[in-house]
């Protein structure tokens, strides 16, 4: 089985990698969904995995254009991501067309397995929606609405709170060097650690 690893984050598409390929598969990667829609363009693939939130074309645009396209919307095509976690972006994702949807962290043997077992009953003949059951307009607008919420929880840590009273005045977003290094560690391996059950 040829698998196609869509993300723009080197460290995730490199554990993705070493997974698939430890279990007997061939992989291939792409840092976006341009460089994807190209790759898939000139061969075919058995599966694509594709992050969510990447730049140039994201997962949802690299979905939408799968299914839209003959030659390429029968494609299995799952989403793994640490960004769009809420109910209403699986929602969304599975509207546009995805035959699943995941959350990072998950935990690397169930991933497999589940994985596996997608495929087999894709291969026996499992009903599976092809495309968006909405028109088009009706998809930009949930598109839009996915896309401002996640800009919108992104700069919230940014607005700038009233000083106390009798606090010290502070910059906003200034931490100690130590608290940096620390929420950059944590941040790092939230996006590739694989050690839980999906939520």
């Amino acid at each position: 089985m040829k698998i196609l690893i869509v993300d723009d984050e080197e460290k995730s598409r490199y554990f993705l990698a070493r997974l698939f390929s430890g279990s007997g598969h061939a992989v291939e990667e792409a840092a976006d969904g341009k460089i994807a829609l190209e790759m898939l363009e000139k061969e075919a693939y058995d599966l694509v995995i594709s992050d969510i939130l990447m730049p140039v074309m994201d997962g949802y645009a690299l979905c939408r254009e799968l299914r839209s396209r003959e030659g390429l919307r029968e494609t299995p095509f799952v989403f793994l991501t640490a960004t769009y976690v809420d109910e209403k972006d699986e929602r969304f994702a599975l509207q546009l067309g995805a035959d699943r949807f995941y959350r990072k962290p998950v935990d690397p043997r169930t991933f497999v397995r589940e994985i596996d077992l997608l495929l087999e009953e894709i291969r026996d003949g499992k009903q599976r929606r092809l495309g968006p059951e909405t028109d088009e307009k009706e998809i930009l607008t949930l598109y839009n609405e996915r896309l401002i919420n996640k800009l919108e929880k992104k700069s919230s840590p940014w607005k700038m709170k009233s000083p106390s009273a009798s606090g010290p005045r502070t910059r906003p977003g200034r931490r100690s060097r130590k608290t940096r290094f620390s929420s950059a560690r944590s941040t790092i391996g939230s996006r590739t650690t694989c050690s839980s059950s999906p939520a």
